[in-house]
């Protein structure tokens, strides 16, 4: 019993050493998303025009209780938003 309990508290310093060590980074970007052309197949001049409109991507991190002990975790809440998308008929020649 006394071997798995020592391999369990090592698995958890381990778990503990490599979050305590993991990077972090905040977000907040904005950008115009792409203009993307769906042909209706091979060999038609006729297509779709996808304008992916605008893309903001932000995150920010949150330090949430763990159960009744004290312990706590870290959650990376992200928001990604695009805004203005417009489908039209598009020929290409």
């Amino acid at each position: 019993m006394e071997a798995s309990a020592a391999a369990a508290a090592a698995a958890k310093e381990s778990v503990e050493q490599s979050v305590s060590g993991a990077s972090r980074i905040l977000l907040d970007i904005s950008l115009k998303a792409p203009l993307v052309i769906i042909p209706r197949n091979e060999k038609s001049p006729h297509a779709l025009l996808a304008d992916l409109g605008h893309l903001t991507l932000k995150n920010h991190f949150e330090k949430r209780k763990v159960g009744e002990a004290e312990t706590y975790i870290i959650v990376d809440r992200m928001e990604i938003n695009v805004m203005n998308i417009k489908i039209s008929r598009y020929d290409v020649m």
